[in-house]
């Protein structure tokens, strides 16, 4: 499960959760779920994708169109 070509952040196919860890420490938010979480959507049709700032611990829905982080609605 590739998410590296789609999402920033994403886990490469193979790659370990140090490695994945180490190389996006700084990028703020990242996928959840060791860089393996995928989009989902809303009841409003928005694109959403939980986030997780490595650094700081915080989480957040972040709108794949706005790249804001958002409250969803589902």
């Amino acid at each position: 499960m590739d998410n590296s070509s789609t999402i920033p952040g994403g886990r490469r196919d193979g790659e370990s959760l140090a490695a994945w860890t180490s190389r996006v420490w700084t990028l703020g938010f990242v996928p959840a779920c060791g860089g393996t979480e995928r989009p989902v959507r809303d009841r409003n049709g928005r694109r959403l994708l939980y986030c997780v700032d490595l650094r700081t611990l915080e989480t957040a829905y972040i709108d794949m169109d706005t790249d804001l982080p958002t409250e969803p609605s589902f």
